[in-house]
């Protein structure tokens, strides 16, 4: 888990450097078929997740009861997997014929997609895909609150350099950016 300070200055500078980014509050659950000593080990409970605008692939708003409402929502996670491999060397030494067995790693970049949307009845459904759009689970996944109720709206809120919708801001940036290279182009002449 990241701290809340890092956390807040990973939001800030993509809201500096990119201009956008989202917030997605997730939570925990505990499955009921655990027993209580493994309850207790884990963590529970509401979390913020950051995605940086590189990693929001798809969204729609839909107007409801003159609002805009988050009605459908895509995101990219990319996941650093170890991997074992194995290795088996034949070497000569002093004539003889020797075996080893050398246990290796190697890093597998798995990208896979969470689709949070609204379904026809505005109950939040969500689901996981991998990269060929084959779903990672037969049924959506449908949380409920704490009261048991369904989720009536997508919990992610985007950030901007301007304004907190999900329309595209500039980056603050980019003004001094574009200055910066008139100046070097300038001086290169």
């Amino acid at each position: 888990n990241t701290p809340l300070d890092q956390f807040a200055q990973e939001v800030v500078s993509d809201a500096i450097e990119v201009g956008r980014g989202g917030i997605l509050v997730d939570y925990n659950s505990q499955n009921p078929n655990l027993d209580n000593r493994s309850r207790e080990n884990m963590e529970v409970g509401a979390f913020l997740r950051h995605y940086p605008t590189e990693s929001i692939v798809d969204w729609e708003e839909d107007t409801i009861n003159r609002s805009y409402k988050l009605t459908f929502l895509k995101l990219k996670e990319v996941q650093n997997i170890r991997v074992p491999t194995q290795e088996v060397r034949t070497f000569n030494e002093g004539g003889k014929l020797q075996e080893r067995n050398i246990h290796t790693y190697k890093w597998e970049q798995n990208v896979r997609y969470l689709v949070l949307q609204l379904d026809e009845n505005g109950e939040l459904t969500i689901m996981m895909h991998d990269d060929r759009e084959i779903p990672l689970y037969e049924e959506p996944y449908r949380p409920t609150k704490a009261d048991g109720s369904a989720w009536d709206r997508i919990p992610f809120c985007f950030y901007g350099s301007k304004n907190n919708n999900a329309t595209l801001d500039e980056p603050p940036l980019y003004e001094l950016t574009l200055l910066n290279i008139a100046h070097y182009r300038n001086s290169a002449d």
